[in-house]
């Protein structure tokens, strides 16, 4: 991981052979993640040794993990159970995160608020001025159904998309159903490759080999968006990139951090202002 700051030219290395990440939540001027296989959470930035591990709480087989800010505090979300479709249940384990003092304290209820969540984006809104969401609930994604909301209070959920799917996962069965709703579009923010593309999550989730036209247009955005790149960077260094980027940073204002995994060689820049 490097890092740098608006006005230099040069980049410090302030992480060595860190293990992937994700889940990244800025939070009170620092970046947290979630480290994808020791089960911990880690401070990206400033370059601290501040971790706190959760493996007692969490078997990787059966669990994924969120990140996210609620109401000024950190949260951990765990969330287990099973990806069968004839069957699928789950349940979530809530806990705001005192990073400093290495506690996690179990949060029963979320009173007004709902979560959304994804490995993408997650989010935490409140359903007082939202009445068409449900409180103390969470909003989510199974492989079987793109849109589940489950209430922690009766630990209920709800198949959101079961009326309203246009295709079969191999053929189209109806038009798009509308109005969307504001869940529709908030789990469509929070997935963010169908948000980049201006596709409804609910609908567009999985696309089906018998939409060759939306195929079609789907590649040439992504080959005329790769082209564009190749031609500004082709046959450029990564110490090119990083500079141009960090030209580009001190016009725009924006802090700028690299996480670079040399097996995929794999450049991600996140901004933080």
């Amino acid at each position: 991981v490097l890092w740098t700051q608006p006005g230099r030219l040069r980049w410090e290395v302030i992480h060595h052979g860190m293990v992937e990440l994700q889940n990244f939540l800025p939070f009170q001027g620092l970046l947290f993640a979630i480290t994808k296989w020791r089960e911990e959470i880690v401070m990206v930035y400033p370059p601290r040794k501040i971790s706190m591990a959760y493996s007692s709480l969490a078997d990787p087989s059966i669990c994924r993990e969120y990140l996210l800010e609620v109401a000024g505090r950190m949260m951990l979300v765990l969330q287990h159970g099973n990806d069968d479709r004839a069957c699928p249940k789950y349940a979530f384990r809530i806990f705001e995160v005192d990073i400093w003092r290495q506690k996690l304290l179990p949060i029963c209820n979320l009173g007004s608020r709902a979560l959304f969540l994804n490995t993408d984006r997650c989010l935490c809104v409140p359903t007082m001025s939202l009445p068409s969401l449900c409180s103390n609930s969470v909003y989510f994604s199974l492989p079987s159904s793109p849109a589940v909301m489950q209430s922690l209070s009766s630990g209920l959920s709800e198949d959101l998309a079961a009326t309203c799917q246009i295709h079969d996962m191999k053929e189209k069965t109806r038009p798009s159903v509308r109005p969307f709703t504001i869940a529709d579009h908030l789990l469509t923010y929070c997935n963010h490759m169908e948000w980049a593309r201006g596709l409804m999550f609910r609908e567009y989730h999985y696309i089906p080999d018998s939409f060759q036209e939306l195929k079609k247009k789907i590649k040439v955005f992504s080959s005329a968006h790769s082209a564009y790149w190749n031609r500004r960077f082709k046959g450029k260094t990564l110490p090119y990139i990083i500079k141009w980027k960090t030209k580009l940073s001190s016009q725009t204002g924006f802090w700028l951090i690299v996480v670079f995994m040399m097996k995929s060689h794999y450049v991600k820049f996140l901004n933080y202002s």
